[in-house]
């Protein structure tokens, strides 16, 4: 049997607190979650572990290195830290709409510019950012922008979004690296992602993971190529996505490899690396 200890992220829900997006913070809360999960399960239960999605990629490694679990499971987040989701966001806006290469490297050097805004909680990096919007708001894909921040750094002005963005700091923990952690930990893990995530596009996270595997031999990575965000599969309606139901195995794959820490029988919509 699995028992699950479920909470409510501080200041969420039921739980007290401040919300935040401060990862090292919640990796602690995480701890302190398993802590309290060992304590209430006493000798009923054989081995302790986290599970968790999309935060949980740069939320989990880091309460592993803390507290060395028996596994970890993480499903459709990143392996980069969340500077990248932006950009890969905007990358992967931009390709569905038919631009190339040459426009996608372009606009790299906007997501630059904005993630180094929003690095220095507002406080530097505004020269860049007009230079960039002087460069480039006058071609067609300029206008397609979105990504995390990126598109509501372009539309407001520099100034007011020096003013009021500070307002709207979560403290997130920018600068956070999850890949250092994963080297560092040698905890049976298994990564379960989305391929064709518009949230938190997988591409690069499979590639790092992939490569990480050879390291780490006890990290198994699966990929369920039509799921999106939240392993969930849309059907397009008219010009609306409409959410079907989660990929087939999702939920009994995981279950499947807590118990034995292998992958098998695999569902035919899924790919095992």
């Amino acid at each position: 049997e699995i028992g699950v200890f479920v909470y409510d992220k501080r200041g969420t829900g039921r739980s007290d607190g401040k919300y935040t997006q401060n990862f090292h913070l919640l990796a602690d809360d995480a701890v302190a979650a398993m802590s309290e999960a060992r304590r209430l399960a006493g000798d009923r239960a054989s081995e302790f572990g986290f599970e968790g999605g999309s935060q949980a990629g740069w939320i989990i490694p880091l309460a592993a290195h803390k507290s060395q679990p028996d596994f970890q499971v993480i499903a459709y987040g990143l392996a980069e830290g969340p500077l990248a989701e932006d950009r890969d966001e905007v990358i992967e806006q931009l390709r569905r709409a038919g631009y190339d290469d040459q426009v996608i490297s372009k606009a790299k050097e906007v997501t630059d510019a904005t993630g180094r805004v929003i690095a220095s909680g507002f406080r530097d990096g505004f020269d860049q950012l007009s230079k960039v919007r002087s460069k480039y708001q006058d071609e067609p894909w300029y206008a397609a922008f979105e990504g995390e921040f990126t598109g509501d750094l372009l539309y407001y002005p520099n100034w007011l979004s020096r003013l009021l963005g500070p307002w709207f700091d979560v403290g997130t923990t920018w600068d956070h690296q999850p890949l250092k952690f994963l080297q560092a930990n040698s905890v049976p893990t298994l990564w379960m992602l989305a391929g064709k995530d518009r949230e938190a596009p997988s591409t690069n996270t499979q590639n790092i993971l992939r490569d990480l595997q050879s390291q780490q031999p006890r990290l198994d990575v699966l990929v369920f190529p039509e799921a999106d965000h939240g392993m969930i599969e849309y059907k397009m309606q008219g010009q609306t996505l409409v959410p079907q139901r989660f990929s087939e195995g999702y939920f009994a794959m995981m279950v499947q490899w807590i118990k034995t820490k292998r992958l098998n029988d695999l569902p035919v919509n899924t790919q095992l690396d």
